[in-house]
Protein backbone atom coordinates (compact mmCIF):
# COMPACT_ATOMS: atom_id res chain seq x y z
CA UNK A 1 0.00 0.00 0.00
CA UNK A 2 2.85 2.21 0.95
CA UNK A 3 4.40 2.20 -2.75
CA UNK A 4 0.77 2.42 -4.25
CA UNK A 5 0.85 5.67 -2.49
CA UNK A 6 4.03 7.10 -3.35
CA UNK A 7 3.37 6.51 -7.14
CA UNK A 8 -0.16 7.20 -6.99
CA UNK A 9 -1.30 9.45 -3.89
CA UNK A 10 -4.02 7.00 -3.39
CA UNK A 11 -5.05 3.82 -1.43
CA UNK A 12 -7.59 1.62 -3.04
CA UNK A 13 -9.83 0.86 -0.78
CA UNK A 14 -10.45 -2.46 -2.08
CA UNK A 15 -6.62 -3.51 -1.14
CA UNK A 16 -7.63 -1.47 2.10
CA UNK A 17 -10.79 -3.21 2.90
CA UNK A 18 -8.99 -6.86 2.04
CA UNK A 19 -6.51 -5.93 4.58
CA UNK A 20 -8.67 -5.30 7.09
CA UNK A 21 -10.73 -7.88 6.71
CA UNK A 22 -8.07 -10.21 7.00
CA UNK A 23 -6.81 -8.81 10.16
CA UNK A 24 -10.15 -8.88 11.92
CA UNK A 25 -10.73 -12.27 10.40
CA UNK A 26 -7.06 -13.29 11.97
CA UNK A 27 -7.81 -11.59 15.39
CA UNK A 28 -10.82 -12.86 16.09
CA UNK A 29 -9.64 -16.31 15.41
CA UNK A 30 -7.07 -15.53 17.97
CA UNK A 31 -9.23 -14.19 20.97
CA UNK A 32 -11.95 -17.37 20.17
CA UNK A 33 -8.92 -19.65 20.37
CA UNK A 34 -7.20 -18.06 23.25
CA UNK A 35 -9.65 -16.53 25.20
CA UNK A 36 -8.20 -12.99 24.98
CA UNK A 37 -11.65 -11.38 24.34
CA UNK A 38 -10.32 -8.09 26.29
CA UNK A 39 -7.63 -7.92 23.77
CA UNK A 40 -10.04 -7.66 20.62
CA UNK A 41 -12.02 -5.63 22.22
CA UNK A 42 -8.44 -3.06 23.11
CA UNK A 43 -7.98 -3.77 19.37
CA UNK A 44 -11.42 -2.26 18.45
CA UNK A 45 -11.50 0.81 20.91
CA UNK A 46 -8.10 1.57 19.74
CA UNK A 47 -9.12 1.34 15.79
CA UNK A 48 -12.25 3.56 16.56
CA UNK A 49 -10.04 5.91 18.49
CA UNK A 50 -7.44 5.88 15.60
CA UNK A 51 -10.68 6.11 12.28
CA UNK A 52 -12.24 9.32 14.33
CA UNK A 53 -9.13 11.02 14.79
CA UNK A 54 -8.16 10.61 10.89
CA UNK A 55 -11.78 10.92 9.79
CA UNK A 56 -11.80 14.86 12.07
CA UNK A 57 -8.79 15.27 10.16
CA UNK A 58 -10.05 14.57 6.93
CA UNK A 59 -13.21 16.27 7.56
CA UNK A 60 -11.63 19.49 8.47
CA UNK A 61 -9.98 19.21 5.63
CA UNK A 62 -9.23 16.53 2.79
CA UNK A 63 -6.00 18.52 1.81
CA UNK A 64 -4.52 17.37 4.98
CA UNK A 65 -5.34 14.01 4.89
CA UNK A 66 -6.78 11.91 2.23
CA UNK A 67 -9.45 9.44 2.83
CA UNK A 68 -7.17 6.23 2.14
CA UNK A 69 -4.97 7.14 4.94
CA UNK A 70 -8.56 7.11 7.20
CA UNK A 71 -9.52 3.94 5.85
CA UNK A 72 -5.48 2.30 6.66
CA UNK A 73 -5.98 3.91 10.16
CA UNK A 74 -8.63 1.78 11.15
CA UNK A 75 -7.02 -1.20 10.08
CA UNK A 76 -3.62 -0.19 11.75
CA UNK A 77 -5.10 1.01 15.10
CA UNK A 78 -6.73 -2.63 15.15
CA UNK A 79 -3.66 -4.40 14.30
CA UNK A 80 -1.50 -2.27 16.97
CA UNK A 81 -4.27 -2.30 19.32
CA UNK A 82 -4.37 -5.92 19.56
CA UNK A 83 -0.57 -5.30 20.71
CA UNK A 84 -1.85 -2.97 23.21
CA UNK A 85 -2.93 0.75 23.76
CA UNK A 86 0.67 1.68 24.66
CA UNK A 87 1.94 0.25 21.20
CA UNK A 88 -1.09 2.07 19.05
CA UNK A 89 -0.28 5.33 20.83
CA UNK A 90 3.49 4.73 20.03
CA UNK A 91 2.45 3.46 16.61
CA UNK A 92 0.17 7.08 15.45
CA UNK A 93 2.77 9.28 17.22
CA UNK A 94 5.83 8.00 15.66
CA UNK A 95 3.92 7.64 12.06
CA UNK A 96 3.60 11.68 12.50
CA UNK A 97 6.93 12.34 14.26
CA UNK A 98 8.86 10.44 11.40
CA UNK A 99 6.34 12.22 8.84
CA UNK A 100 6.69 15.52 9.81
CA UNK A 101 10.52 15.27 10.02
CA UNK A 102 10.74 14.15 6.62
CA UNK A 103 8.67 16.73 5.55
CA UNK A 104 10.31 19.36 7.20
CA UNK A 105 13.72 18.13 5.70
CA UNK A 106 12.28 18.15 2.12
CA UNK A 107 11.03 21.53 2.79
CA UNK A 108 14.26 23.03 4.32
CA UNK A 109 16.25 20.91 1.33
CA UNK A 110 14.12 22.72 -1.27
CA UNK A 111 13.26 19.07 -2.79
CA UNK A 112 9.50 20.03 -2.51
CA UNK A 113 7.06 22.44 -1.41
CA UNK A 114 4.77 23.35 1.53
CA UNK A 115 1.90 23.16 -0.96
CA UNK A 116 2.85 19.56 -2.20
CA UNK A 117 1.03 16.39 -0.98
CA UNK A 118 3.34 13.60 0.17
CA UNK A 119 2.19 10.26 0.49
CA UNK A 120 1.31 9.83 4.18
CA UNK A 121 0.72 5.61 4.34
CA UNK A 122 4.65 5.78 4.49
CA UNK A 123 4.74 7.32 7.57
CA UNK A 124 1.71 5.19 9.08
CA UNK A 125 3.20 2.41 7.92
CA UNK A 126 6.70 3.15 9.35
CA UNK A 127 5.05 4.43 12.37
CA UNK A 128 3.33 0.55 13.18
CA UNK A 129 6.74 -0.65 12.21
CA UNK A 130 8.32 0.85 14.57
CA UNK A 131 5.66 -0.05 17.43
CA UNK A 132 5.98 -3.25 16.31
CA UNK A 133 9.31 -4.42 16.15
CA UNK A 134 10.78 -1.72 18.47
CA UNK A 135 7.78 -1.04 20.98
CA UNK A 136 9.09 -3.48 23.47
CA UNK A 137 12.33 -1.75 24.30
CA UNK A 138 11.04 1.23 23.68
CA UNK A 139 8.08 1.58 25.85
CA UNK A 140 9.67 -1.03 28.40
CA UNK A 141 11.48 2.50 30.63
CA UNK A 142 7.39 3.36 31.13
CA UNK A 143 6.59 -0.11 33.09
CA UNK A 144 8.92 -0.21 35.72
CA UNK A 145 6.44 0.63 38.51
CA UNK A 146 4.02 -2.01 36.86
Amino acid sequence: LSWIDVEHLILPKRVVYLQLSLITVALLADAVATHQWHRLIVALACSLVWFALFFILNFIDPHWLGFGDVRLALTLGLALGWLGVDEAILGFFAANLIGAAVGIALIAAGKIERSRRIPYAVFLTLGAAVAVFAGPALLTPFHLGS
